[in-house]
């Protein structure tokens, strides 16, 4: 028991996840970066190793960082010039002797020491699978991470699984209207009383997330959830935006207070809150409030281990399609 609460095994402080902080990273950034406690191997590569440096892992290569990510010095590790990667987790025998031995085509090995090694496993087997995928080459078994659904496991057996659902990739108004910087917009705070309108203009576009922002994004528009000021049944419904995300560390379902606050268009993180949905126990179709008075139609639950979600949507057509969507995210958790 006391070995679990060492090294990757050690618990985050009270409201603190090393996951979420690598899905925030990973949609803020487009790559996920390490620091690194020592590199063994190639000659030319290893005595470069120093207290500061970090390792980057993106969509096509591991990234060595001497001097740190602020520093343009790197040397690269492109994924079409490894031949295969393994994970030793040393954590339950020595703290700190956790690494990735890194195989190149042409036989050389390079060793990076990481702590919290599971992370940094789950992490690059995302990557790398998805890098595997889309170039029709064979992934790598381990966890979920990075690997297309094959097949689900119902009540009446295993069935193949079809075409993942399309989502929406592009940022829309509340009317579903696909958004473009410098254009007019009309703002609207719906709490299901009453309606204000502000007329504003879309803004620009941010540059470090768009180039990564489609790769990031499943799915993405405008639900209805109860909160704001009052308490209990005296909260109101209000709109809020809504962004799945298909991150490094899994799917996460984050709402912000409009669609200007997401990180298409800063790099502040104004996020109201974070639906982790790798802890998920179910999606309830038709929310079990919907029988309240105040629950506006198309209503469904989102159950979590941490707490239950009610959302509602603004058709049937709407709702169909964001339950589509959650469960396949789901499913590939």
């Amino acid at each position: 028991a006391l070995l679990l609460q060492k090294g990757s095994y050690k618990p985050c402080p009270a409201g603190e996840s090393r996951r979420v902080e690598l899905a925030m990273q990973h949609i803020y950034e487009g790559r996920n970066e390490f620091k690194l406690l020592s590199v063994r191997g190639i000659p030319g590569v290893s005595n470069q190793w120093r207290s500061e440096s970090t390792m980057l892992i993106s969509d096509e290569s591991i990234i060595f960082k001497p001097f740190g990510g602020a520093n343009n010095q790197s040397i690269d590790f492109s994924f079409d010039d490894i031949s295969d990667w393994s994970v030793v987790d040393n954590d339950h025998l020595r703290i700190g002797d956790s690494f990735i031995q890194v195989t190149s085509t042409n036989g050389d090995s390079i060793i990076f020491g990481v702590p919290f090694i599971r992370d940094a496993k789950h992490t690059l087997e995302y990557y790398w699978n998805n890098y595997r995928v889309s170039n029709g080459k064979p992934v790598k078994l381990g966890s979920t991470h990075g690997r297309p659904i094959v097949s689900v496991t119902t009540l009446s057996g295993e069935d193949p699984v079809g075409e993942p659902p399309v989502g929406q990739p592009e940022v829309v108004d509340q009317d579903g209207i696909v958004v473009r910087p410098g254009a007019k917009m009309i703002q609207r705070r719906n709490s299901g009383l009453t309606t204000t309108k502000e007329q504003n203009i879309v803004p620009s576009e941010n540059k470090a997330v768009k180039k990564h922002w489609f790769k990031v994004v499943v799915h993405q528009g405008w639900l209805l959830k109860k909160g704001g000021v009052g308490i209990g049944a005296a909260k109101n419904w209000i709109k809020r935006y809504f962004v799945l995300y298909k991150t490094s560390q899994g799917h996460f379902l984050i709402y912000y207070s409009d669609f200007t606050e997401c990180p298409m268009y800063t790099s502040a993180k104004n996020h109201r809150n974070i639906v982790d949905l790798a802890k998920t126990t179910f999606i309830r179709p038709g929310s079990n409030k919907a029988e309240y008075s105040d629950t506006p139609p198309h209503s469904f639950d989102i159950v979590t281990t941490e707490r239950e979600w009610t959302l509602c949507a603004e058709s049937q057509e709407n709702v169909q399609r964001w339950l589509k969507i959650l469960n396949h995210a789901v499913d590939a958790d």
